[in-house]
């Protein structure tokens, strides 16, 4: 009996000695590789416009001459115009995986990202490439809205003399406008084309009722959803500042994401054979999900995409990695097969 119980540890301790080596971080050895899968996240890019009002020289005698109030502060209000939606790939390190070179997987080109996530097998890997980052145009300064005046007025003493003379003067300079529209000939003080006597009578008034500028940033946040949701906050945009914070505690106009689990995966290209004898390698098979933005009650945009996380993971079979050698391309984003060969000789 002791013979016996002798030879079984035996046997054990042989049995032990011959599993082979499981990493427990991504990194590549001569027997064995260790690799993450990734999950999806959201990247939105968000283009935020602010109005800046900027209240006009002669505001305050607005009601006096065109009994109308114009507004007297400067204020900026902001919003978002637009949105984009890129699907990029993050380390998910719930999913850590080793795969088992022996056979004619040994000596291989094992390519990780370098948070150890698995790009390629004896393949170039695939880059995701990104919108390049959005350029605003430089906001011109404001023109000088009092050099389309006339010298005279512009030499007055005091500022109700210059409103007083600027009224009379805008008074026929746009019945000029409406003469030459007649085909009447326009005085000989108003001797310019009639798209410049335009431009003159809108830029004057401006010194009554202000004008208004735009300036556009673009900011990027970045979202993984873990599970369905239905108009949640996901992000807030400061009045005061303009800036979008996806902060618990950040005080803002909300924006609300929605999130429906399509139920629906790709079609696998290629049905490979299991042997979990040898051990298997793991991909992600994605879900399609559909992710909704709302701002209060308007409708912002809609967008159909894979997602990782919200599919299951699927096998490989390991025959491939030790009978064949095999060429096998990831999809960086969702961690799913994009491409697998193997050469049968």
């Amino acid at each position: 009996m002791k013979k016996i119980l002798v030879l079984s540890m035996l046997f054990f301790g042989i049995s032990l000695m011959a599993q082979p080596p499981v990493l427990t971080a991504p990194g590549v050895t001569e027997k064995a590789a260790a690799y993450y899968l990734p999950k999806t996240a959201l990247r939105f890019a968000l283009k935020v416009e602010g109005r800046t009002f900027h209240p006009g020289k002669f505001c305050h005698y607005s009601e006096q001459y065109y009994h109308l109030v114009a507004n007297k502060v400067k204020e900026t209000k902001y919003s978002v115009v637009n949105l984009g939606l890129t699907s990029i790939g993050v380390t998910d390190t719930t999913k850590l995986y080793n795969i088992i070179l022996q056979g004619k997987s040994k000596g291989a080109n094992i390519v990780l990202s370098p948070e150890g996530q698995f790009m390629a097998f004896n393949e170039e890997p695939q880059v995701v490439k990104l919108q390049p980052p959005f350029q605003p145009y430089p906001n011109p300064p404001l023109p000088d809205y009092m050099s389309y005046l006339p010298e005279y007025i512009q030499k007055a003493e005091t500022d109700s003399a210059k409103v007083e003379e600027t009224v009379r003067y805008l008074i026929k300079l746009q019945a000029n406008i409406q003469r030459i529209k007649n085909g009447e000939a326009a005085d000989s003080a108003f001797q310019e084309p009639l798209d410049k006597l335009q431009e003159r009578s809108d830029v004057i008034d401006k010194l009554f009722f202000g004008t208004t500028t735009c300036d556009t940033t673009e900011q990027v946040i970045v979202f993984i959803p873990e599970r369905e949701m239905n108009k949640e906050v996901i992000f807030r945009l400061n009045q005061q500042t303009g800036k979008v914070s996806m902060a618990p505690d950040a005080v803002g106009t909300p924006y609300y994401l929605t999130v429906e689990n399509m139920h629906s995966t790709p079609k696998q290209q290629e049905e490979l054979p299991k042997d979990k004898k040898i051990g298997c390698v793991y991909v992600n098979v994605p879900c399609r999900i559909k992710a909704t933005i709302h701002h209060e009650n308007t409708f912002m945009g809609a967008f159909d995409l894979y997602a990782a996380q919200f599919g299951f993971v699927d096998e490989l079979s390991g025959s491939l990695f030790k009978n064949y050698v095999t060429h096998i391309k990831l999809n960086p984003v969702f961690g799913s097969v994009d491409r697998i060969r193997y050469d049968m000789k």
